[in-house]
């Protein structure tokens, strides 16, 4: 009685370490089809609107955007499309800056910001000349000056990936008037940097403890389109993990299922055969 007890645990342990191989080698087979898919449908979608945003730029056409908008699904978490250069003109700065007389006329030097948020370049110079001669007796119109406009510099303000979530930028200047008088300024800038920003919550949720026993991870897919320096874009893409984890727990959870009741089967079927054979003997 007790060699049948033991050759039934042998039996027993030896079924259990062919299941938990078996079902570990499918496990990770389901695991890499479901993230090859989500991750291909995710490289695509990038093409899909690198291509489209491409034309957006060209064209300023609603209706590609609407086209960018039909590849949002639950398979993505969030879809956002951002400008990524923006254009300052100095007398914005200057109209902006609470330390400078608008009653004067300004030329700003110096440009900074903080460089761990981008960099700014300085892409249309003014007209100097034209500025000397708008202030022509004290800047009192006269048959020189009456009709002059004086120009303005023109800065590029291009952010990196710091300035994602921030839409306001600092910029410190000096400013020096047409008395050769000179302040130091600063000046806050805020941007409109949204093209398109979709985001998705999926109701359907894994079990914590098995995203905590699997860890996935899918970076996210970005990419900066450039038309010209004044008329980029910049585009994030994030994979739904939600929805991974809950595929692919679902297919694991019916897998599991299976090779549970093919054990279950199995046992009972050895016993009713052992049984079966006793019965048979006597």
């Amino acid at each position: 009685m007790l060699k049948k007890f033991i050759f039934f645990i042998l039996f027993i342990i030896v079924l259990l370490s062919g299941f938990v191989s078996k079902y570990s080698n499918d496990f990770d087979t389901i695991k890499d089809e479901i993230l090859t898919k989500y991750q291909l449908e995710t490289k695509t979608t990038s093409l899909y609107i690198q291509d489209n945003l491409k034309k957006y730029l060209e064209s300023r056409d609603i209706e590609i955007l609407n086209k960018i908008q039909t590849a949002f699904n639950d398979n993505f978490s969030s879809i956002q499309v951002d400008k990524s250069s923006f254009d300052i003109s100095e007398n914005e700065l200057v109209e902006l800056s609470n330390d400078l007389d608008k009653k004067f006329i300004w030329e700003l030097t110096n440009l900074k910001i903080d460089e761990s948020l981008g960099k700014i370049l300085q892409t249309t110079q003014s007209d100097d000349l034209q500025k000397e001669l708008l202030t022509i007796e004290g800047s009192i119109p006269n048959e020189l000056n009456k009709n002059l406009v004086p120009s303005s510099d023109i800065y590029t303000f291009i952010p990196n990936k710091n300035f994602r979530n921030i839409s306001s930028l600092l910029i410190n200047f000096d400013a020096t008037n047409q008395f050769d008088e000179m302040i130091s300024s600063s000046t806050t800038i805020n941007f409109d940097k949204s093209i398109i920003n979709l985001s998705n919550q999926n109701g359907q949720l894994a079990p914590k403890w098995f995203k905590d026993l699997i860890p996935i991870y899918i970076n996210e897919v970005s990419n900066n389109i450039n038309n010209s320096i004044q008329n980029n874009a910049i585009f994030y893409i994030n994979t739904n993990l939600e929805k991974v984890y809950f595929e692919l727990y679902e297919k694991t959870k019916e897998k599991f299922l299976i090779y549970l009741l093919s054990i279950v089967l199995t046992i009972f079927g050895i016993l009713g055969l052992s049984f079966l054979y006793k019965v048979l003997v006597k």
